[in-house]
């Protein structure tokens, strides 16, 4: 399953990128160009796929303005349909940019096996011999996947004194684990720039509730740092998602009584307009819920 990957700043994509992919890939690049853009993905007539993260990045020395495409896709584990998904969505993506851009999958992986590498496309036809391949990739474009494992980078090391080693280590560990591992990633947080901290709790804080629903905002604030910097930090970002959060459930409770009240309205027969006026909800709201309320009535 894919999951939505809130690595969304350029310096901790660049670090990840530095970290996790071959050295000649990361040089031929200009990083200082990176952009976070938002695409969508025309998978059939009716469904859009969001893609989970799309950089652009400019190629060093193109006297053109010859740009890259990274299509990030994180998955949780390594699954038999990974080619064929990433084959089909940056085809897709080719086929909407009309060809005009280079196209990079990358798959940020969190299987705690060792990534078997990158993934070939050619290895989508497994019946084929290798001879047969090395004849036909001549007459067809050999795509690569990019597979960067952060449970490999955790394992190694690569991360440490980085930007992204309490990121890497977030998303590795995760799985399963409890305040201590939180212990651990704030404590990692002295390795970034101090201007960065505050973000990057942030970050890390939403990333680790996604997957952690039992850890509540009073054991977050309960965390004991090594140092009171951290500690402050800690219990700054973590009353600033709490109040996030009961500011959203007071929206979707309003929400929710307006459109109870105009559900009561429209039984009593009050025309639609009036409705609207009264509660505010948008004409396509109020025309839903007549709809629901005469279909339930015929049945």
């Amino acid at each position: 399953m894919s999951l939505e990957l809130r690595f969304k700043d350029p310096e901790y994509v660049t670090s990840l990128i530095k970290t996790g992919a071959p050295p000649a890939l990361f040089e031929i690049l200009d990083w200082s160009t990176l952009s976070l853009e938002s695409p969508s993905i025309l998978v059939d007539q009716q469904t859009e796929k969001n893609a989970d993260l799309v950089f652009t990045v400019a190629i060093k020395g193109s006297e053109k303005d010859a740009r890259i495409v990274l299509l990030f896709e994180h998955k949780s584990y390594r699954n038999t349909r990974l080619e064929l998904q990433m084959a089909t969505y940056q085809f897709l993506m080719y086929l909407q940019s009309d060809f005009q851009n280079l196209i990079i999958p990358v798959v940020v992986l969190q299987d705690v096996t060792v990534a078997r590498g990158d993934v070939v496309f050619s290895n989508l036809f497994p019946d084929l011999s290798k001879q047969h391949l090395k004849i036909l990739t001549k007459y067809s474009v050999n795509f690569t996947c990019l597979v960067i494992n952060v449970n490999e980078i955790d394992r190694q090391g690569l991360a440490k004194r980085t930007n992204i080693d309490a990121v890497v280590r977030t998303m590795s560990q995760v799985r399963g684990s409890g305040l201590s591992l939180l212990r651990q990633v704030v404590d990692r947080i002295v390795y970034v720039k101090s201007q960065d901290r505050q973000r990057l709790l942030n970050l890390l804080f939403g990333y680790f509730s996604d997957y952690n629903e039992e850890i509540t905002f009073e054991d977050i604030l309960n965390v004991k740092t090594k140092t009171p910097e951290a500690q402050q930090m800690v219990h700054s970002v973590a009353r600033s998602i709490r109040e996030e959060f009961r500011a959203e459930g007071r929206a979707e409770g309003l929400e929710q009584g307006r459109t109870k009240v105009a559900s009561n309205l429209l039984l009593k027969g009050m025309d639609p307009k009036e409705v609207i006026e009264v509660t505010e909800l948008s004409p396509e709201q109020v025309e839903s819920l007549r709809h629901e309320i005469n279909d339930f009535s015929e049945r």
